[in-house]
């Protein structure tokens, strides 16, 4: 299907008038995804699953665009650059717009991918969010928590962060508040847990969060108290509490504090079946 008149292969999209780096727009079906991989001949990178999936899920969705990001091809016809997506439009089913390249140097894979993967935090700061980077990694655990799990296995792609972020602009309010009790609550469960408090009250949040931050006038049973001495206690020894735990414990806190209910010692305890907290 490839083959020029000289009977040798090249990958699709090929210009043999060319001589020097050339680029051109396609649209690669998963047929030609799969050509284009017969010339993967040279040695490449392992196969990134985890990106695979989650760009083919992507595709699928419709929320795949065109970007800078393309395929390559080396002077020798070896595919250079592209790999992983190139997969995950053959998973995907589905054809995809993108730049490809052409003639690079045989040696320009030393330089290929060797800028920063645009973070939570670049993203919230491209949607205009003050406080982006506690914005962005409450993102990310907002979008775990409401897919059932903290594991990082349940990572959201840069696209689902973006729609996350259009979808609960709460998170900017609750960035700044949590900023306030940095000294008490990381900075990313400060902001998830205010935002998720928000939603079932927001006056109550913002006091909540006002007695974590002065500690000023709080009774021995206080639970505001409780979580403020079990997080200093974590400050000040040397096996840190895990981030689920502390989450765990600061939902724990507010529902107890919501019902009034006295509390010295603040514990979660799922290895005797104690389901995770959810606020109320």
């Amino acid at each position: 299907m490839f083959r020029k008149d000289d009977g040798r292969r090249y990958p699709p999209g090929t210009d043999r008038s060319q001589t020097d780096v050339y680029c051109k727009i396609m649209t690669i079906t998963p047929e030609i995804a799969k050509e284009m991989l017969s010339f993967n001949t040279k040695r490449n990178r392992t196969l990134k699953k985890n990106f695979i999936n989650s760009t083919a899920a992507a595709i699928k969705r419709g929320a795949w665009v065109i970007n800078s990001n393309g395929i390559g091809f080396d002077t020798h016809h070896n595919l250079t650059d592209g790999q992983n997506r190139l997969n995950a439009i053959i998973l995907a089913g589905r054809p995809v717009r993108s730049i490809v390249a052409y003639n690079l140097p045989p040696r320009a894979f030393v330089t290929t991918d060797n800028g920063t993967k645009r973070s939570y935090a670049d993203i919230a700061n491209i949607c205009g969010y003050d406080y982006s980077k506690l914005v962005g990694a409450a993102a990310n655990l907002l979008y775990r928590y409401t897919h059932g799990s903290f594991r990082h296995t349940t990572m959201p792609t840069n696209d689902q962060v973006e729609a996350l972020l259009s979808n609960c602009p709460g998170l900017a309010h609750s960035a700044k508040v949590a900023a306030q009790v940095v000294h008490v609550l990381p900075p990313s469960i400060g902001t998830f847990c205010h935002y998720i408090f928000s939603e079932k009250d927001a006056d109550d949040a913002d006091l909540f969060y006002e007695g974590l931050r002065s500690g000023a006038g709080l009774p021995v049973n206080d639970p505001i108290l409780a979580l403020r001495n079990k997080m200093f206690q974590n400050k000040g020894s040397v096996a840190k509490l895990q981030q689920h735990y502390i989450i765990a414990i600061t939902i724990k806190a507010w529902n107890a504090w919501r019902n009034n209910k006295k509390l010295q010692v603040l514990r979660w305890s799922p290895k005797t079946g104690e389901s995770f907290p959810r606020p109320i």
